[in-house]
This record gives structure tokens, C-alpha cells and sequence, in this order.
């Protein structure tokens, strides 16, 4: 997942030393263009964000479910079914 990135870094870092002039024994050889590995960096991360997005949904969907299934209608409407737990104080 890093290689796009690192790629790009790469031929900026060639680029800059162009620019400036340095002398540099660095040929880029990919027959990779700069617009083709940022499309499909983009392309991945549209795919991931929609992964993430699917899973909040879904997440939020059970949540609801969960807090609908609660009787008391005071720890619905406060959220407070996440810390609902038993305690107990005796010795076993």
C-alpha cells in the first residue's frame, strides 16, 4: 500500500534535483507515467474509504438495533446500555 507513495516520492525527490541542478546518476526506467500511479492511488483509496464507510454504517446500524432491544427507555434515549454490567461484591 506504501509503494504508490513511495514511488511518487521518488520521482519528486529526481524532479527537485533536477530543478536545482545536482548531478544525479538516477534514471527513472518505469514505464509507470506520474498520472497512472495517481489514479490508481486514488482508485485504492476511493475503494478503502468505501470499505470504512460501509463498516461505520453497518456499525451504527447495530448500534441502534442493540439500544432499541433495551427496556428502560431512560438508558436509550442516554446511551448508557454500553455500561450496562454485574457487579458482584461477594467472594466466590
Amino acid at each position: 500500500m506504501l509503494q504508490p507513495y513511495l514511488s511518487l516520492s521518488c520521482l519528486e525527490a529526481i524532479n527537485f534535483l533536477n530543478k536545482k541542478r545536482t548531478r544525479i546518476n538516477i534514471k527513472n526506467y518505469s514505464s509507470h507515467s506520474v498520472e497512472n500511479i495517481r489514479n490508481s492511488l486514488k482508485n485504492s483509496m476511493n475503494r478503502i474509504n468505501k470499505i470504512y464507510k460501509n463498516l461505520e454504517e453497518d456499525e451504527l446500524e447495530i448500534d441502534s438495533q442493540f439500544s432499541h432491544e433495551v427496556k428502560n427507555q431512560f438508558l436509550q434515549k442516554n446511551n448508557l446500555y454500553y455500561n450496562i454490567g454485574l457487579y458482584v461484591n461477594v467472594k466466590l
